[in-house]
Protein backbone atom coordinates (compact mmCIF):
# COMPACT_ATOMS: atom_id res chain seq x y z
CA UNK A 1 0.00 0.00 0.00
CA UNK A 2 2.65 2.55 1.02
CA UNK A 3 4.76 1.47 -1.95
CA UNK A 4 1.89 2.51 -4.22
CA UNK A 5 1.59 5.86 -2.45
CA UNK A 6 5.31 6.50 -2.78
CA UNK A 7 5.21 5.58 -6.47
CA UNK A 8 2.27 7.93 -7.02
CA UNK A 9 4.15 10.80 -5.37
CA UNK A 10 7.18 10.23 -7.58
CA UNK A 11 4.99 10.11 -10.69
CA UNK A 12 3.34 13.38 -9.65
CA UNK A 13 6.70 15.12 -9.24
CA UNK A 14 7.98 13.73 -12.54
CA UNK A 15 4.89 15.11 -14.27
CA UNK A 16 5.58 18.59 -12.88
CA UNK A 17 9.29 18.35 -13.73
CA UNK A 18 8.38 17.56 -17.35
CA UNK A 19 6.85 21.02 -17.56
CA UNK A 20 9.73 22.84 -15.84
CA UNK A 21 7.98 23.14 -12.49
CA UNK A 22 9.75 22.99 -9.12
CA UNK A 23 9.64 19.95 -6.84
CA UNK A 24 11.03 18.73 -3.53
CA UNK A 25 11.18 15.21 -2.14
CA UNK A 26 12.20 13.86 1.23
CA UNK A 27 10.90 10.58 2.66
CA UNK A 28 12.79 9.26 5.65
CA UNK A 29 12.67 5.73 6.99
CA UNK A 30 9.93 4.50 9.31
CA UNK A 31 10.10 5.40 12.99
CA UNK A 32 11.23 2.93 15.63
CA UNK A 33 8.58 2.06 18.19
CA UNK A 34 10.78 3.65 20.85
CA UNK A 35 10.70 6.98 18.99
CA UNK A 36 6.92 6.95 18.77
CA UNK A 37 6.49 6.05 22.43
CA UNK A 38 8.90 8.83 23.44
CA UNK A 39 6.93 11.42 21.45
CA UNK A 40 3.63 10.15 22.86
CA UNK A 41 5.02 10.44 26.37
CA UNK A 42 6.21 13.98 25.66
CA UNK A 43 2.82 15.02 24.26
CA UNK A 44 0.82 13.11 26.84
CA UNK A 45 -1.38 11.36 24.27
CA UNK A 46 -1.55 8.20 22.20
CA UNK A 47 -1.24 9.00 18.51
CA UNK A 48 -4.30 8.23 16.35
CA UNK A 49 -4.04 4.69 15.02
CA UNK A 50 -3.75 5.23 11.25
CA UNK A 51 -1.26 8.06 11.71
CA UNK A 52 0.74 5.97 14.17
CA UNK A 53 0.76 3.06 11.74
CA UNK A 54 2.02 5.33 8.94
CA UNK A 55 4.89 6.55 11.12
CA UNK A 56 5.87 3.01 12.13
CA UNK A 57 5.37 1.32 8.76
CA UNK A 58 6.13 4.00 6.19
CA UNK A 59 7.98 7.17 7.25
CA UNK A 60 8.55 9.34 10.30
CA UNK A 61 9.26 12.44 8.18
CA UNK A 62 7.86 13.41 4.79
CA UNK A 63 8.39 16.57 2.74
CA UNK A 64 7.04 16.14 -0.77
CA UNK A 65 5.72 18.90 -3.00
CA UNK A 66 5.65 20.77 -6.28
CA UNK A 67 4.75 24.11 -7.86
CA UNK A 68 3.81 24.88 -11.44
CA UNK A 69 6.13 26.81 -13.73
CA UNK A 70 5.02 30.22 -15.01
CA UNK A 71 4.19 28.69 -18.38
CA UNK A 72 1.30 26.57 -17.14
CA UNK A 73 -2.14 27.78 -18.21
CA UNK A 74 -4.74 26.43 -15.83
CA UNK A 75 -8.41 26.05 -16.74
CA UNK A 76 -10.48 28.84 -15.16
CA UNK A 77 -12.30 26.31 -13.00
CA UNK A 78 -8.98 25.50 -11.27
CA UNK A 79 -7.46 28.96 -11.47
CA UNK A 80 -6.39 29.12 -7.81
CA UNK A 81 -4.26 25.98 -7.91
CA UNK A 82 -0.52 26.57 -8.22
CA UNK A 83 1.16 23.97 -6.00
CA UNK A 84 0.81 20.78 -4.02
CA UNK A 85 2.49 19.27 -1.00
CA UNK A 86 2.29 16.93 1.95
CA UNK A 87 4.53 17.02 5.00
CA UNK A 88 4.80 15.63 8.50
CA UNK A 89 7.55 15.09 11.03
CA UNK A 90 7.20 12.87 14.09
CA UNK A 91 9.53 15.09 16.10
CA UNK A 92 7.76 18.36 15.24
CA UNK A 93 4.17 17.44 16.11
CA UNK A 94 2.34 20.18 18.03
CA UNK A 95 -0.70 20.05 20.29
CA UNK A 96 -3.39 22.70 20.63
CA UNK A 97 -5.60 22.90 23.72
CA UNK A 98 -9.26 23.75 24.10
CA UNK A 99 -10.51 26.40 26.54
CA UNK A 100 -10.39 23.89 29.38
CA UNK A 101 -6.76 23.00 28.70
CA UNK A 102 -7.53 19.60 27.16
CA UNK A 103 -5.63 18.60 23.98
CA UNK A 104 -7.95 18.91 20.98
CA UNK A 105 -5.80 19.01 17.83
CA UNK A 106 -2.49 17.44 16.82
CA UNK A 107 -0.85 19.62 14.15
CA UNK A 108 1.28 17.75 11.62
CA UNK A 109 1.52 20.27 8.76
CA UNK A 110 1.66 24.08 8.46
CA UNK A 111 0.55 25.69 5.21
CA UNK A 112 2.67 28.59 3.87
CA UNK A 113 -0.05 31.09 4.81
CA UNK A 114 -0.07 30.10 8.49
CA UNK A 115 -3.03 27.73 8.43
CA UNK A 116 -2.51 24.12 9.46
CA UNK A 117 -3.59 20.52 8.98
CA UNK A 118 -4.28 18.59 12.15
CA UNK A 119 -5.73 15.42 13.60
CA UNK A 120 -8.84 16.17 15.65
CA UNK A 121 -8.18 14.32 18.91
CA UNK A 122 -10.93 16.08 20.87
CA UNK A 123 -13.22 13.01 20.86
CA UNK A 124 -10.47 10.82 22.32
CA UNK A 125 -11.17 7.94 19.90
CA UNK A 126 -8.78 5.30 18.56
CA UNK A 127 -8.61 7.04 15.20
CA UNK A 128 -9.72 10.53 14.27
CA UNK A 129 -10.44 12.93 11.44
CA UNK A 130 -8.02 15.21 9.63
CA UNK A 131 -9.05 18.88 9.68
CA UNK A 132 -7.90 22.20 8.24
CA UNK A 133 -7.75 25.27 10.48
CA UNK A 134 -8.06 28.70 8.86
CA UNK A 135 -6.15 31.20 11.02
CA UNK A 136 -7.91 34.26 9.56
CA UNK A 137 -11.46 32.98 9.87
CA UNK A 138 -10.76 30.76 12.91
CA UNK A 139 -12.76 28.00 11.21
CA UNK A 140 -12.22 24.26 10.94
CA UNK A 141 -12.89 22.25 7.76
CA UNK A 142 -12.83 18.46 7.69
CA UNK A 143 -10.43 16.96 5.15
CA UNK A 144 -10.98 13.24 5.85
CA UNK A 145 -12.45 10.82 8.40
CA UNK A 146 -9.02 9.33 9.13
CA UNK A 147 -5.40 10.03 8.33
CA UNK A 148 -5.26 7.00 6.03
CA UNK A 149 -8.28 8.22 4.07
CA UNK A 150 -6.67 11.65 3.83
CA UNK A 151 -3.41 10.13 2.59
CA UNK A 152 -5.20 8.26 -0.19
CA UNK A 153 -7.35 11.24 -1.23
CA UNK A 154 -4.58 13.83 -1.29
CA UNK A 155 -2.31 11.42 -3.17
CA UNK A 156 -5.03 10.68 -5.73
CA UNK A 157 -5.44 14.45 -6.25
CA UNK A 158 -1.70 14.85 -6.95
CA UNK A 159 -1.08 16.42 -3.51
CA UNK A 160 -3.05 19.55 -4.42
CA UNK A 161 -2.82 22.30 -1.81
CA UNK A 162 -1.86 22.97 0.92
CA UNK A 163 -4.02 26.10 1.37
CA UNK A 164 -7.78 25.64 1.59
CA UNK A 165 -8.45 27.76 -1.50
CA UNK A 166 -6.51 25.24 -3.60
CA UNK A 167 -8.32 22.25 -2.08
CA UNK A 168 -11.81 23.77 -2.07
CA UNK A 169 -12.65 22.43 -5.53
CA UNK A 170 -12.62 18.88 -4.19
CA UNK A 171 -14.25 19.23 -0.78
CA UNK A 172 -17.60 17.93 0.37
CA UNK A 173 -19.01 17.68 3.89
CA UNK A 174 -16.84 14.66 4.71
CA UNK A 175 -13.64 16.10 3.28
CA UNK A 176 -11.61 15.64 0.10
CA UNK A 177 -13.44 13.65 -2.57
CA UNK A 178 -11.10 12.38 -5.25
CA UNK A 179 -13.93 10.70 -7.17
CA UNK A 180 -16.14 13.76 -7.75
CA UNK A 181 -16.74 15.21 -11.20
CA UNK A 182 -14.43 18.14 -10.46
CA UNK A 183 -11.74 15.76 -9.19
CA UNK A 184 -11.95 13.66 -12.35
CA UNK A 185 -11.62 16.79 -14.48
CA UNK A 186 -8.61 17.91 -12.45
CA UNK A 187 -6.89 14.51 -12.71
CA UNK A 188 -7.49 14.33 -16.45
CA UNK A 189 -6.09 17.83 -16.94
CA UNK A 190 -3.05 17.13 -14.73
CA UNK A 191 -1.85 14.17 -16.79
CA UNK A 192 -2.29 16.07 -20.07
CA UNK A 193 -1.22 19.67 -19.37
CA UNK A 194 1.86 21.28 -20.87
CA UNK A 195 3.59 24.64 -20.64
CA UNK A 196 2.67 27.22 -23.22
CA UNK A 197 4.28 30.23 -24.86
CA UNK A 198 2.59 33.10 -26.64
CA UNK A 199 4.12 31.84 -29.89
CA UNK A 200 1.91 28.74 -29.59
CA UNK A 201 -1.12 30.95 -30.27
CA UNK A 202 0.16 33.61 -32.65
CA UNK A 203 -2.02 32.26 -35.47
CA UNK A 204 -5.17 31.90 -33.35
CA UNK A 205 -6.63 35.21 -32.18
CA UNK A 206 -9.03 33.75 -29.62
CA UNK A 207 -6.30 31.70 -27.96
CA UNK A 208 -3.84 34.59 -28.10
CA UNK A 209 -6.28 36.83 -26.22
CA UNK A 210 -6.86 34.09 -23.64
CA UNK A 211 -3.08 33.74 -23.25
CA UNK A 212 -2.60 37.50 -22.74
CA UNK A 213 -5.34 37.70 -20.12
CA UNK A 214 -4.30 34.55 -18.28
CA UNK A 215 -0.64 35.50 -17.90
CA UNK A 216 -1.25 39.27 -17.68
CA UNK A 217 1.30 39.60 -20.45
CA UNK A 218 1.18 42.26 -23.16
CA UNK A 219 4.73 42.87 -24.32
CA UNK A 220 6.21 43.74 -27.68
CA UNK A 221 5.86 40.18 -28.99
CA UNK A 222 2.19 39.96 -28.08
CA UNK A 223 1.48 43.39 -29.61
CA UNK A 224 3.27 42.37 -32.79
CA UNK A 225 1.24 39.17 -32.96
CA UNK A 226 -2.03 41.07 -32.50
CA UNK A 227 -1.01 43.51 -35.25
CA UNK A 228 -0.91 40.66 -37.77
CA UNK A 229 -4.68 40.14 -37.62
CA UNK A 230 -7.28 42.04 -39.62
CA UNK A 231 -7.90 45.29 -37.73
CA UNK A 232 -11.68 45.15 -37.82
CA UNK A 233 -11.76 41.50 -36.72
CA UNK A 234 -9.30 42.30 -33.93
CA UNK A 235 -11.31 45.31 -32.77
CA UNK A 236 -14.59 43.40 -32.64
CA UNK A 237 -12.96 40.52 -30.73
CA UNK A 238 -11.39 42.83 -28.18
CA UNK A 239 -14.53 44.92 -27.82
CA UNK A 240 -16.69 41.84 -27.29
CA UNK A 241 -14.27 40.59 -24.65
CA UNK A 242 -14.30 43.96 -22.86
CA UNK A 243 -18.07 43.79 -22.42
CA UNK A 244 -17.77 40.46 -20.57
CA UNK A 245 -14.60 41.06 -18.54
CA UNK A 246 -13.74 42.36 -15.10
CA UNK A 247 -11.78 45.59 -14.68
CA UNK A 248 -8.27 44.06 -14.65
CA UNK A 249 -8.90 42.29 -17.97
CA UNK A 250 -10.59 45.37 -19.41
CA UNK A 251 -7.41 47.34 -18.82
CA UNK A 252 -5.27 44.86 -20.75
CA UNK A 253 -7.78 44.75 -23.59
CA UNK A 254 -7.85 48.56 -23.77
CA UNK A 255 -4.06 48.64 -23.85
CA UNK A 256 -4.14 46.22 -26.78
CA UNK A 257 -6.63 48.43 -28.64
CA UNK A 258 -4.65 51.58 -27.95
CA UNK A 259 -1.29 50.19 -28.98
CA UNK A 260 -2.38 48.21 -32.04
CA UNK A 261 -5.39 50.01 -33.51
CA UNK A 262 -4.66 53.63 -32.53
CA UNK A 263 -6.29 56.17 -34.88
CA UNK A 264 -8.32 53.43 -36.61
CA UNK A 265 -10.78 53.47 -33.69
CA UNK A 266 -11.15 57.24 -33.32
CA UNK A 267 -14.93 57.21 -33.70
CA UNK A 268 -15.34 54.56 -31.03
CA UNK A 269 -13.07 56.42 -28.61
CA UNK A 270 -15.00 59.65 -29.17
CA UNK A 271 -18.23 57.78 -28.43
CA UNK A 272 -16.86 56.86 -24.99
CA UNK A 273 -17.06 60.54 -24.03
CA UNK A 274 -20.66 60.84 -25.19
CA UNK A 275 -22.29 57.62 -24.02
CA UNK A 276 -21.99 55.54 -20.82
CA UNK A 277 -19.76 52.48 -21.19
CA UNK A 278 -18.04 49.77 -19.17
CA UNK A 279 -14.63 51.28 -19.93
CA UNK A 280 -13.00 52.65 -16.71
CA UNK A 281 -12.45 56.42 -16.89
CA UNK A 282 -8.66 56.13 -16.70
CA UNK A 283 -8.66 53.66 -19.61
CA UNK A 284 -10.90 56.01 -21.56
CA UNK A 285 -8.24 58.67 -21.08
CA UNK A 286 -5.52 56.22 -22.06
CA UNK A 287 -7.37 55.32 -25.28
CA UNK A 288 -7.93 59.01 -25.95
CA UNK A 289 -4.21 59.72 -25.60
CA UNK A 290 -3.36 56.94 -28.06
CA UNK A 291 -6.14 57.18 -30.61
CA UNK A 292 -7.14 60.85 -30.96
CA UNK A 293 -5.11 63.86 -32.08
CA UNK A 294 -3.17 65.19 -29.09
CA UNK A 295 -4.92 68.56 -28.71
CA UNK A 296 -8.39 67.11 -29.15
CA UNK A 297 -7.75 64.26 -26.74
CA UNK A 298 -6.16 66.36 -24.00
CA UNK A 299 -8.98 68.92 -24.22
CA UNK A 300 -11.55 66.17 -23.63
CA UNK A 301 -9.66 64.79 -20.64
CA UNK A 302 -9.06 68.20 -19.07
CA UNK A 303 -12.70 69.13 -19.53
CA UNK A 304 -13.78 65.93 -17.79
CA UNK A 305 -11.40 66.53 -14.88
CA UNK A 306 -12.45 70.15 -14.43
CA UNK A 307 -16.13 69.22 -14.33
CA UNK A 308 -15.78 66.25 -12.00
CA UNK A 309 -15.10 66.08 -8.30
CA UNK A 310 -12.01 63.87 -8.47
CA UNK A 311 -9.26 63.14 -5.99
CA UNK A 312 -5.69 63.91 -7.08
CA UNK A 313 -4.83 60.27 -7.72
CA UNK A 314 -7.90 59.98 -9.99
CA UNK A 315 -6.83 63.10 -11.87
CA UNK A 316 -3.39 61.56 -12.29
CA UNK A 317 -4.98 58.41 -13.72
CA UNK A 318 -6.91 60.50 -16.25
CA UNK A 319 -4.05 62.73 -17.42
CA UNK A 320 -0.79 60.82 -17.01
CA UNK A 321 -1.08 58.92 -20.29
CA UNK A 322 -0.85 62.11 -22.34
CA UNK A 323 2.74 62.70 -21.16
CA UNK A 324 2.20 66.35 -21.98
CA UNK A 325 3.98 69.37 -20.53
CA UNK A 326 0.74 71.29 -21.06
CA UNK A 327 -0.62 69.38 -18.06
CA UNK A 328 2.02 70.99 -15.83
CA UNK A 329 0.93 74.43 -17.00
CA UNK A 330 -2.69 73.47 -16.26
CA UNK A 331 -1.64 72.25 -12.82
CA UNK A 332 -0.28 75.68 -11.85
CA UNK A 333 -3.90 76.79 -11.51
CA UNK A 334 -5.64 73.57 -10.53
CA UNK A 335 -3.20 71.57 -8.37
CA UNK A 336 -3.70 71.76 -4.61
CA UNK A 337 -2.76 70.06 -1.38
CA UNK A 338 -2.54 67.31 -0.31
CA UNK A 339 0.18 66.57 -2.84
CA UNK A 340 -0.36 62.79 -3.26
CA UNK A 341 -1.20 62.14 -6.91
CA UNK A 342 -0.15 65.59 -8.10
CA UNK A 343 3.53 64.69 -7.64
CA UNK A 344 3.13 61.66 -9.92
CA UNK A 345 1.25 63.68 -12.52
CA UNK A 346 4.03 66.29 -12.52
CA UNK A 347 6.60 63.52 -13.04
CA UNK A 348 4.66 61.91 -15.90
CA UNK A 349 4.07 65.19 -17.74
CA UNK A 350 7.54 65.74 -19.24
CA UNK A 351 8.73 68.34 -16.73
CA UNK A 352 11.51 70.71 -17.73
CA UNK A 353 14.17 72.05 -15.40
CA UNK A 354 12.59 75.48 -15.86
CA UNK A 355 9.27 74.05 -14.61
CA UNK A 356 10.99 72.77 -11.48
CA UNK A 357 12.72 76.10 -10.79
CA UNK A 358 9.49 78.01 -11.36
CA UNK A 359 7.43 75.81 -9.05
CA UNK A 360 10.01 76.13 -6.25
CA UNK A 361 9.19 79.85 -6.12
CA UNK A 362 5.40 79.79 -6.43
CA UNK A 363 2.90 79.12 -3.65
CA UNK A 364 3.41 76.54 -0.92
CA UNK A 365 1.23 73.99 -2.73
CA UNK A 366 3.47 74.20 -5.79
CA UNK A 367 6.63 73.88 -3.69
CA UNK A 368 5.34 70.80 -1.86
CA UNK A 369 4.25 69.14 -5.09
CA UNK A 370 7.44 69.80 -7.03
CA UNK A 371 9.79 68.74 -4.22
CA UNK A 372 7.87 65.50 -3.77
CA UNK A 373 7.87 65.09 -7.55
CA UNK A 374 11.69 65.02 -7.44
CA UNK A 375 11.49 61.94 -5.23
CA UNK A 376 8.79 60.44 -7.43
CA UNK A 377 10.88 60.96 -10.57
CA UNK A 378 13.82 59.32 -8.86
CA UNK A 379 11.69 56.27 -8.15
CA UNK A 380 10.01 56.18 -11.55
CA UNK A 381 13.29 56.62 -13.40
CA UNK A 382 14.21 53.13 -12.21
CA UNK A 383 11.20 51.59 -13.93
CA UNK A 384 10.64 50.87 -17.60
CA UNK A 385 6.89 50.68 -16.93
CA UNK A 386 5.26 54.04 -16.24
CA UNK A 387 1.85 52.74 -15.31
CA UNK A 388 1.13 51.02 -18.59
CA UNK A 389 1.02 47.33 -19.37
CA UNK A 390 4.11 47.42 -21.54
CA UNK A 391 7.45 49.19 -21.72
CA UNK A 392 6.68 52.89 -21.84
CA UNK A 393 8.53 56.15 -22.37
CA UNK A 394 11.07 56.62 -19.57
CA UNK A 395 10.71 59.37 -16.98
CA UNK A 396 13.18 62.21 -17.46
CA UNK A 397 13.67 65.92 -16.81
CA UNK A 398 14.09 67.96 -19.97
CA UNK A 399 16.58 70.82 -20.34
CA UNK A 400 18.74 69.84 -17.37
CA UNK A 401 21.84 72.05 -16.96
CA UNK A 402 25.08 70.53 -15.68
CA UNK A 403 25.09 68.67 -12.36
CA UNK A 404 26.79 71.48 -10.47
CA UNK A 405 24.12 73.99 -11.48
CA UNK A 406 21.27 71.66 -10.48
CA UNK A 407 22.87 70.95 -7.11
CA UNK A 408 23.53 74.65 -6.52
CA UNK A 409 19.91 75.63 -7.13
CA UNK A 410 18.53 72.82 -4.98
CA UNK A 411 20.87 73.73 -2.13
CA UNK A 412 19.83 77.38 -2.43
CA UNK A 413 16.24 76.29 -1.94
CA UNK A 414 17.23 74.34 1.18
CA UNK A 415 19.00 77.41 2.56
CA UNK A 416 15.75 79.39 2.44
CA UNK A 417 14.49 77.11 5.22
CA UNK A 418 11.27 76.37 3.36
CA UNK A 419 9.75 72.88 3.59
CA UNK A 420 12.38 71.65 6.04
CA UNK A 421 10.47 68.41 6.49
CA UNK A 422 11.00 67.72 2.77
CA UNK A 423 14.72 68.45 2.59
CA UNK A 424 15.49 64.74 2.76
CA UNK A 425 13.86 64.40 -0.69
CA UNK A 426 16.22 67.01 -2.12
CA UNK A 427 19.21 65.32 -0.51
CA UNK A 428 18.23 61.94 -1.92
CA UNK A 429 17.74 63.47 -5.36
CA UNK A 430 21.20 65.06 -5.27
CA UNK A 431 22.74 61.79 -4.10
CA UNK A 432 21.25 59.96 -7.10
CA UNK A 433 21.43 62.76 -9.66
CA UNK A 434 23.47 60.66 -12.11
CA UNK A 435 20.29 58.80 -13.04
CA UNK A 436 19.23 61.86 -15.00
CA UNK A 437 22.40 62.19 -17.06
Amino acid sequence: MYEQILKAWKNTLERVQETEGETFFLVQSAAAIEEVIAVEKKLGITLPSSFRDTLLTFSKRVEVGWSFSDGVMLPKKFNDIFSGEITWNLHELTLTLDEGGTPDKLIFHYAPNGDYWALDISLNTNDCSVVYWDHEEDTVTQLADTFMMFLHSITDLYLVGSEIWQMRYFLNKRGLDSSSTKAKQWKKWFVEFKTVQGTDFYNDLDKLIIYILHFRKLGRQELKALSAFDKEVLFQKLLSKIQKSHVADQRLLCLAIGEVLKEDVQEWVLSLWKNPSKIPSDMRSYLTSRCLPKEQGLALALGYVENSNLAAYEINDCLKYFRSNEVIQWMIIHAKLPYEGWDYLFAYSKPTWEDIKTWMHLEKRHMVIVINALGTMLFLSEESDVGLGYEGEPIKIFGMPNREEVIRILNEFKETGKLKMRHYVIEEFIENIDKFY
